[in-house]
């Protein structure tokens, strides 16, 4: 009997310890189950996106309810120009991470256009835009590329061979200059010179610049840029270094010849006496000759259309004050003056007008500039000249 008895003993520890088991068993699927219901739920959930918490930014709350006076005096620019700039600006767009939410589109062209407008700091920008201070030089500068690469085609280019005749005629109609193409002419801009090579960058005034060579329309709209030469440099050497002789030489000076006073003249680039004289590039006779009123009536002809290329300098450095010193690395200076002349021509485009204040505020800090002349003078530069001359005093009444 003792031995049943111990025998009974044992066969109910087995069962309890089964039930133990089955008991533990069902416990672990039903902890499986719920898992698996809050692993469904919270992927159907959207992702949180990891922020830092800044204070509300100046951008976000003011902006926003700006007048379209104050929108364009803090941003240059109207609200309708500032869409167009954005829509053509897609490659600014970047997509939020799961750690992050990214920089709005039209916050990066805003801040962008805001540092462009007023050389405002670094730090002042990032408060104002509600970002840190290193992504205001990021999306600063991935902003002027995207300008240059993008809009530099489509906005600053010579007309094709097709509207050229066109495009002489329109000058003529506007300037009152005879087969004249644009007007040619060099602009310094202040900039903090590299350590190596930094006498390159004095100029004949006494301060640090690079020269920005362009060709204007009569609609004071670019043409033509070069930008990056070191101040020390002769406008006439920037010339002859860029692809504008190729330019002058080829079908699209030769195609709208005219016969005047019996020579074949080809369209004309009109500059000052920093440029040598050539058939396809006229300067005013020298000061000696001005006596003579054909010279007299030339003289004044041409140093009035050539005042297309002054006023867009002088609109380009009012619209944006950055250009009265750019303070960054030398080789970032190129594709923000280039971005600043693509953004010129946008305006001229969209009919925004440049404030008379901001040309007033610039001229009145702008800092004496090299004088240069050249006394280069061709043949056919020079018969082309009496040509003209003879043909212009020809039409005054």
């Amino acid at each position: 009997e003792a031995l049943l008895s111990a025998k009974r003993a044992e066969l109910q520890a087995v069962r309890v310890q089964k039930a133990s088991v089955k008991k533990k068993r069902k416990a672990a699927e039903r902890r499986c189950r719920s898992l698996a219901a809050l692993a469904v739920a919270m992927s159907a959930r959207e992702r949180s996106v990891w922020t830092l918490s800044r204070p509300p930014s100046w951008y976000n709350t003011t902006v926003p309810t700006l007048s379209d006076e104050d929108f364009k005096a803090n941003f240059r620019v109207t609200r309708s120009t500032f869409a167009y700039i954005v829509s053509s600006c897609p490659a600014l767009t970047r997509q939020d991470t799961n750690m992050r939410a990214c920089i709005p589109l039209h916050q990066r062209v805003a801040l962008s256009l805001y540092r462009l407008a007023t050389s405002a700091e670094e730090r002042t920008v990032a408060h104002l835009f509600g970002v840190s201070r290193p992504s205001v030089n990021i999306i600063f500068r991935e902003f002027c590329d995207v300008i240059v690469d993008v809009l530099e085609p489509q906005v600053v280019r010579f007309p094709s061979l097709n509207n050229v005749r066109d495009h002489v005629r329109q000058f003529e109609a506007c300037t009152g200059f005879p087969q004249g193409f644009g007007a040619l002419d060099g602009c310094h801009i202040k900039v903090s010179p590299p350590k190596e090579n930094a006498q390159d960058y004095y100029n004949y005034k006494g301060w640090y610049s690079i020269i920005l060579l362009a060709v204007v329309d009569h609609n004071y709209k670019f043409m033509f840029v070069n930008v990056g030469s070191p101040g020390r440099n002769h406008d006439a050497a920037v010339y002859r270094g860029s692809i504008l002789p190729d330019v002058v030489g080829s079908d699209l000076f030769t195609v709208p010849t005219q016969i005047i006073e019996g020579m074949p003249i080809g369209a004309v680039l009109l500059c000052d006496q920093a440029f040598p004289l050539q058939r396809h590039l006229m300067k005013p006779f020298p000061h000696m000759s001005a006596s003579d009123p054909t010279v007299q009536t030339f003289n004044y002809t041409l140093s009035k259309a050539r005042r297309v290329v002054e006023n867009a300098f002088g609109r380009l450095k009012a619209r944006f004050r950055a250009l009265k010193m750019i303070e960054c690395h030398i080789e970032n200076v190129n594709s923000i003056v280039r971005a600043c002349c693509i953004l010129h021509n946008v305006c001229e485009h969209m009919r925004d007008q440049c404030d008379t204040q901001w040309s007033a505020e610039a001229a009145a800090g702008e800092l004496p500039h090299p004088v240069c002349v050249s006394n280069a003078v061709s043949s056919s530069g020079e018969s082309v000249r009496r040509a003209l001359a003879k043909h212009i005093c020809s039409l005054k009444p």
